[in-house]
């Protein structure tokens, strides 16, 4: 049995997914902004339902990582209105270093 893989976003669609995703989600909790942020590539099946294998890209130091995770997160409020995430029992990930090569400029003549 083959798994699908989804074609990856333009730069375009990936920002227009994410405005659609953050109008969607609410994130009670900061984000550190000094932090540096994963690029997302594109997104595999897993072959199990309510999961898939998001491929990420660490431009600090070049290494892509696979995070196997599931496609929703569970969360709820406690009594003092803190943010609880409820536990999943699937997820892992996998990380290795790549050699990225810089395009050769063209020469003009």
């Amino acid at each position: 049995m083959k798994h699908q893989v989804q074609p990856l976003q333009s730069r375009t669609d990936q920002k227009k997914n994410l405005a659609e995703s953050k109008q969607v989600q609410e994130y009670p909790v900061q984000v550190e902004p000094f932090l540096p942020r994963m690029k997302p590539m594109g997104k595999f099946s897993a072959g199990v339902p309510n999961a898939g294998i998001y491929k990420l890209f660490d431009e600090t130091d070049n290494t892509v990582c696979y995070v196997l995770m599931p496609n929703s997160l569970e969360t709820k409020r406690e009594n003092g209105g803190e943010l609880t995430y409820n536990s999943n029992t699937i997820g892992s990930i996998s990380c290795v270093r790549i050699d990225v090569q810089q395009p050769k400029a063209k020469s003009r003549r």
